[in-house]
């Protein structure tokens, strides 16, 4: 189901599950200039294709850290046109992936969406996207916020990480900063944009700045 969010934005939930622990994700959707960036592609089916094509032309996709590849190939499968982007820590993970575009700093979607990406943090490599109209901040893997899940294997699994039922970045997010004067500093230039919701990738929408800030408080 596609959901729209907001001007020229929209979700796709979807859920993986492994080991008895239930992910739930969304895709996130955003038409520039009547083209299609898809950030986190979820499972690729038909149906989806032509529903996104009802919304604009299909153009571009984006990995936006090291783990969030999953579906990705199956999308440059069915959709060869589709110019792929990854980060540097996923091109060296996974070489198998034929990327378009390896992301080094550019801005390839302003005055649109502008990019921003995590430094102190290479394993990961996240990049975190600025929707400036809308004032929406898309987040990947930097804050989960799964309010509702239930059952013994996803207690232990978020209690171990620190995210059960709470919003919060997760020890092994935490873990994975080698650098944390970097990752501060870059965290810093985000705190300075206009942000009216924070679209995560793992959980509820935050509706504010500020709910964003105090999560982050442990940096």
């Amino acid at each position: 189901m596609i959901n729209n969010i907001s001007d020229n934005i929209w979700i796709i939930p979807y859920q993986t599950k492994s080991m008895g622990v239930l992910f739930k994700n969304k895709s996130t959707v955003i038409r520039i200039n009547g083209e299609l960036l898809i950030i986190s592609p979820g499972p690729w089916d038909e149906y989806l294709k032509t529903e996104l094509e009802k919304l604009g032309a299909l153009r571009w996709i984006f990995a936006p850290n090291s783990f969030h590849h999953l579906h990705y190939r199956s999308w440059l499968r069915a959709s060869p046109e589709l110019e792929a982007w990854g980060t540097k820590a996923l091109a060296k993970k996974r070489p198998e992936i034929k990327f378009n575009h390896i992301w080094d700093g550019e801005q390839p979607f302003e005055p649109e969406v502008q990019l921003f990406g995590l430094m102190g943090i290479p394993k990961i490599d996240e990049i975190l996207f600025y929707h400036k109209s809308s004032g929406s901040l898309i987040v990947t893997d930097l804050i989960f916020n799964e309010l509702n899940l239930t059952g013994p294997m996803n207690w232990f699994f978020y209690s171990l990480f620190g995210i059960w039922k709470r919003t919060a970045t997760s020890r092994l997010f935490k873990m994975c900063v080698s650098d944390k004067k970097a990752f501060k500093t870059s965290l810093e230039s985000i705190f300075d944009l206009n942000i009216e919701q924070v679209i995560l990738n793992h959980g509820n929408t935050l509706d504010n700045k500020t709910d964003l800030v105090q999560t982050l408080t442990w940096i």
